[in-house]
């Protein structure tokens, strides 16, 4: 829209213009014209000559990343843009010029021409000025390519959820049960969510469903021992290895003996390689997965065990407290 455009609409529509529930009005500021929106008169200015420039009133991204709940991934160090809400994008890509328009993307608020962020999306500064043939004016005040946004942001989260993506792994590997749908009787594209496996899951056990898909298990190697399965950090992989290596071998195979007991939990004196250490056995009431944590071997209680773990005292006492 230019600035013929702006005061024809605006003329119109009696000045105002009603747009998500609020009358958006034209202020004359002598040498332009600016759209009005609850007071602020530079959100967007047409001039006669062609030129319009649009101030989106938004917040540096460090300052925005840093007031973040969730401390996300950090941006790009040579990020230079600005975090503008989405209501004042919404506002202003219905008046927008010559098809740019404005989209968010994590911290960063990002300026594409003709619906293609990804060729043509820049990183936005607070003040766009474009010329009478929609060109911009101040090119070098733009940041980073959206391309480059998105790569690094793909990059640090592949690397934040490679423990999930692990213990996911090793899950499925734990739950042996595979999937041959070569006798279904629902394999076209049109009937296939009548397939029994797809609408209920594999289950539980191998077999033959109704709809003719066998549900099977596979003959799988396990090569770690159990110092490994002990030393492993990530609990969930701890164990899908001892599910893997059987649990009642497992304990047999440390040697095994309950120093302390309490409800679902068992203080457990193992032989390792370095001597003797304490690991606390849990027993989830819900699924009865198995999980076991090495603690002190000072420790000869479940409840100061729970509390070493958890970081937190009387922890026990607390979660009885709050259930």
């Amino acid at each position: 829209m230019n600035y013929e455009e702006a005061k024809g609409h605006f003329k119109h529509n009696k000045r105002k213009s009603y747009y998500m529930g609020y009358w958006l009005s034209l202020y004359d500021c002598g040498d332009s014209v600016s759209l009005d929106f609850y007071g602020q008169r530079d959100i967007i200015k047409w001039y006669p000559d062609g030129k319009v420039v649009v101030q989106l009133h938004g917040t540096p991204i460090g300052e925005t990343w840093n007031r973040s709940r969730d401390g996300g991934i950090r941006p790009p160090l040579r990020s230079k843009g600005i975090y503008s809400s989405w209501s004042n994008r919404s506002r202003i890509n219905q008046w927008m010029p010559y098809g740019w328009r404005f989209e968010s993307f994590y911290y960063h608020t990002i300026l594409y021409k003709n619906g293609n962020p990804v060729t043509t999306g820049r990183e936005c500064p607070d003040i766009v000025a474009f010329g009478k043939k929609g060109q911009i004016i101040n090119k070098r005040a733009l940041g980073l390519r959206y391309n480059k946004i998105r790569n690094h942001y793909q990059r640090h989260l592949y690397r934040r959820n490679k423990p999930r993506r692990r213990g996911q792994y090793w899950i499925h590997r734990a739950r042996n049960l595979y999937w041959d749908r070569s006798g279904c009787q629902h394999r076209g594209p049109r009937n296939r969510y009548q397939c029994e496996v797809r609408r209920h899951g594999l289950g539980t056990a191998p077999g033959t469903r109704e709809c003719g898909c066998r549900v099977y298990r596979k003959n799988l190697r396990f090569r770690y021992t159990t110092q490994q399965i002990l030393n492993e950090a990530n609990t969930t992989v701890r164990s899908a290895w001892i599910r893997l290596y059987g649990v009642k071998k497992f304990f047999e195979d440390i040697n095994s003996s309950v120093v302390a007991k309490h409800d679902n939990y068992e203080l457990l004196n193992v032989e390792m390689t370095g001597g003797h250490e304490r690991a606390l056995r849990m027993v989830c009431p819900s699924t009865g997965t198995t999980y076991v944590h090495l603690v002190p071997g000072n420790i000869n209680a479940v409840g100061p065990a729970l509390d070493w773990m958890y970081d937190t005292p009387n922890w026990l006492q607390r979660v009885k407290a709050s259930t």
